[in-house]
């Protein structure tokens, strides 16, 4: 069994930086070739500035979501919603 006093350190003095891990969607970009990396980063550019509602809306996170687990990258798009948005774990 592990010591207690690690325990309850860790249940009661949370660190700032336990807290930043990169989130799954930044952690699927690394892992991809360049190319593929700046295809995506494109397609987040795309979906801050399309201005479409609804199902007038070209790109979406759904959309980018369901590219991305076609091409063997799963991922959601509320992962991609809050990356985008910042309240992921990245920033």
């Amino acid at each position: 069994m592990s010591d207690s006093s690690s325990l309850i350190t860790d249940l009661t003095e949370r660190q700032a930086n336990a807290l930043r891990q990169k989130c799954s969607f930044t952690r699927i970009k690394e892992s991809m070739t360049p190319d593929e990396h700046a295809a995506v980063n494109k397609a987040e550019e795309e979906i801050k500035v399309d201005t479409g509602n609804g199902r007038a809306k070209t790109y979406s996170c759904s959309w980018l979501s369901e590219v991305l687990t076609k091409n063997g990258y799963p991922v959601s798009s509320s992962t991609i919603s809050r990356h985008m948005n910042g309240r992921c774990g990245c920033e």
